[in-house]
C-alpha cells in the first residue's frame, strides 16, 4: 500500500498505489523555510525494488540526443523505454518514436548511471 500525503500543516491529498509490486509509503512535506529538496528512503533492506526507484530518480534530469529523419532531438532519459543495438546501430525507444544514437549501449549506461 502506498500512501501519498502532501503535508503543509494539514494532509492535502492522499491515495493508495502499488509500485512494481512493492508496498510503498510516500510522504511529501512542503516547508518554505528549506533551501533544497531532500529525498530520504527508509526501508528494511535496499532490494531490487528500491534500487529501481533510485535509478528512476537519478534519470530524472538526464538528457540523451537521438536522431530521427535527419534531425537531432534532445530526449529525457526518463522517456526512453529501452535501447537496443541492431546491425551495429543503437536505437532508443520512446512511447511514440524510435531514435538512433551514435552511442553504444555501454556508453549509454555510463551516461545514465
Amino acid at each position: 500500500m502506498a500512501i501519498f500525503r502532501f503535508y503543509n500543516g494539514n494532509v492535502l491529498a492522499g491515495g493508495i498505489i502499488l509500485i512494481r509490486g512493492c508496498l510503498v509509503k510516500i510522504v511529501i512535506n512542503e516547508n518554505g523555510l528549506l533551501d533544497e529538496t531532500e529525498i530520504i528512503i527508509n526501508c528494511r533492506q535496499a532490494d531490487e525494488g528500491i534500487m529501481r526507484i533510485l535509478a528512476g530518480l537519478r534519470m530524472y534530469d538526464k538528457k540523451i540526443t537521438g536522431l530521427r529523419d535527419g534531425q537531432t532531438f534532445l530526449l529525457n532519459a526518463s522517456d526512453i523505454f529501452y535501447a537496443e543495438t541492431v546491425d551495429r546501430k543503437t536505437f532508443l525507444y520512446t512511447a511514440k518514436q524510435v531514435y538512433e544514437t551514435p552511442l553504444s549501449l555501454y556508453e549509454l549506461e555510463e551516461r545514465l548511471v
